[in-house]
């Protein structure tokens, strides 16, 4: 938050939040070290009874439980305390997220379920939290923690990447576009394809004992061609990034550092490239583990923070990624003008090439910028339909000097909306008007209040 703060990314607007209530990166940073502190007091206070060989009543198992029924209890608390307007969002957008194909996808909806793809080692590992409590009320669950301890299941590794292709498939339902939305969710198909060979390999290795089988060659090429397929999405499509220029004066106006880049850049051109590099080793860490697996399996299935590591380094990747996929979700905006929730309305985009620009257009120029345009146009004005005698005041001539369109343009660009128009210029007509006699009118009531 303090990067996109510091490179003024609005990401208020492009999370839809409420600007009354959005946290600020100090408020983030006090929640984490709260959360944090009770996690290693937990941590400490759980090594401390497993030690202790006197603990009649079995205190040490209790203390994971306790410490995520407290999370569950501040995340579900139902009043309006501990940021309750914060949780209730964070529940919403989870409830859209499992719901993905039943409801309209919005960025923030797709930004965090790709949040949760990059949890996948994290939700397997969920599943052996019960071997911790297996009794012989459970035998079931003892079997499995016996013999599937180093296989277990790919289910909540697979969910992740399901709701995002499912998220995919609606977007494509709404828009009609197989491009990027059909094409994005090869991503995660790829992804879910190379689980499930990961699963039936191990599976079955663990039943013949056989050291290669066609599933590990499928799985190869599967994930081979999932990490280059995710690398090349996360370059040109989400960061938006091997935009090469189209014309000659375009290829003169890009430096040589920054052909690979895109036109406009918010930070220097240097972090790009690291994290082009970043994005794309830390991707093809499984062929390190893999290699590793195969000729030292002895020693890494022995140390257990290697995992951990692996862990730690694609949150940290995924965090990289978070910074320029908001920046160039913050460009597209401002491109496409998508800046403000409303269109500008007084205006139309079209530029007049045969008719000479309105005499309505000049007098707002002419009030908002109380100067007169440097590019005339001598044209003559309009005949217009003649006026009743019961108008109080007697209409001027029409000026001579007239604006060009482009110059309104970037007028209509700067006014939110209708209603905001109106009220600068005390106006009771809307300027979003289609009749030449409406336009009559408000020219009418302009030219009364230069008077």
């Amino acid at each position: 938050m303090r990067i996109w703060s510091r490179y003024r990314i609005n990401y208020d607007f492009i999370f839809q939040l409420d600007p009354r209530s959005t946290f600020s990166s100090w408020h983030v940073l006090y929640l984490f070290l709260i959360l944090f502190n009770i996690l290693v007091t937990t941590s400490l206070l759980y090594m401390w009874l497993i030690t202790d060989r006197e603990d009649p009543y079995g205190l040490a198992w209790i203390t994971p439980l306790v410490f995520y029924a407290f999370l569950l209890f501040i995340l579900f608390f139902p009043f309006k305390l501990f940021y309750s307007t914060q949780r209730f969002y964070l529940i919403k957008l989870c409830f859209r997220i499992c719901l993905a194909p039943f409801f309209q996808v919005k960025f923030v909806d797709f930004w965090l379920a790709d949040q949760f793809t990059s949890l996948g080692d994290v939700l397997f590992d969920f599943q052996f939290l019960f071997c911790v409590y297996q009794s012989d009320y459970a035998p079931q669950l003892r079997q499995f923690c016996e013999q599937l301890q180093n296989l277990g299941l790919p289910l909540l590794t697979i969910v992740p990447f399901y709701l995002r292709m499912m998220q995919c498939f609606r977007r494509f339902y709404d828009t009609k576009l197989v491009h990027p939305h059909i094409t994005n969710a090869y991503k995660y198909i790829f992804s879910i394809i190379v689980i499930i060979l990961a699963f039936i390999d191990k599976k079955w290795t663990m039943n013949y004992g056989t050291e290669w089988n066609g599933f590990r060659t499928g799985w190869l090429i599967m994930n081979s061609v999932r990490t280059l397929y995710s690398h090349w999405w996360d370059m040109k499509m989400d960061w938006g990034l091997f935009s090469f220029p189209t014309t000659k004066k375009q290829w003169h106006k890009r430096r040589w550092y920054a052909i690979l880049l895109r036109e406009e850049l918010l930070l220097h051109p240097i972090w790009y490239y690291l994290a082009m590099i970043e994005n794309f080793v830390i991707r093809c860490l499984w062929v390190i583990m893999f290699l590793l697996r195969r000729y030292v399996g002895a020693v890494i299935n022995s140390v257990e923070w290697i995992p951990v590591i692996v862990i730690v380094l694609e949150l940290f990747r995924r965090f990289i990624w978070n910074i320029f996929r908001l920046e160039n979700e913050q460009l597209n905006n401002v491109e496409n003008f998508r800046v403000v929730l409303e269109m500008p309305v007084p205006f139309t985009g079209e530029k007049e090439t045969t008719a000479p620009p309105s005499r309505l257009r000049a007098l707002l120029y002419r009030i908002l910028f109380c100067f007169e345009s440097t590019s005339v146009v001598e044209t003559k004005p309009k005949k217009r339909k003649s006026v009743s005698t019961e108008d109080k005041p007697k209409l001027k001539t029409a000026p001579s000097d007239l604006v060009n369109t482009t110059a309104f343009e970037a007028i209509a660009r700067r006014i939110r909306s209708d209603k905001d128009m109106r009220h600068y210029l005390q106006l009771e007509t809307p300027l979003n008007v289609d009749t030449s006699e409406e336009t009559w009118n408000i020219e009418k009531q302009l030219e009364m209040k230069m008077q």
